[in-house]
Formats: C-alpha cells, structure tokens, sequence
C-alpha cells in the first residue's frame, strides 16, 4: 500500500510540494534522548517540591510548640491568594 502523505493548503492550491529535509536516525535518536533527559529531570524537580511541601506540612503538624499558628497562617495565605484570583 502506498503511503498517503498529508498536503498543506498552499500545496493543494499549487500542486507543489516542497523539498522536505531528511533527518539522519542517529540525530533523530540524539533529540529523542535528550528530551527524555529533560522530561525525567522536569518530573524530578516537581517530586522533590511535592516531596519537601509535605515533609514541611508534617513537620509543622508534629510540632506541639506553634502548629497551630503556623497552620493557621498557611491556609490564610491560600485562602487570601485564592480569593485575589477569584472572578468578583
């Protein structure tokens, strides 16, 4: 079966196609390793944020000495950003 490619509209217009670049499999290799690189470490980054708000948030619960005013500012501080961005 013959392989059916997609045109652009300046080429169903015109009937010319233009000269596509070919891309050499070892270079195809190189930027699919790369952007794995970048993703894993992308994803890393979020964990360890993830990782270090709950250590934090457990650290805080745990603490007899000022949890309670330390909870009490960080759900004020998320409770004044989320109504700054609410529609009014």
């Amino acid at each position: 079966m013959p392989e059916r490619r997609i045109l652009s509209e300046s080429e169903k217009e015109t009937g010319h196609v233009q000269r596509q670049v070919k891309l050499p499999f070892l270079k195809s290799v190189e930027i699919s390793i790369k952007s794995i690189k970048v993703r894993f470490f992308r994803s890393l980054i979020t964990t360890m944020s993830l990782v270090l708000a709950v250590s934090f948030l457990s650290f805080n619960f745990n603490d007899k000495s000022g949890s309670s005013k330390t909870i009490k500012l960080f759900f004020d501080l998320i409770t004044s950003i989320a109504l700054s961005k609410s529609p009014s």
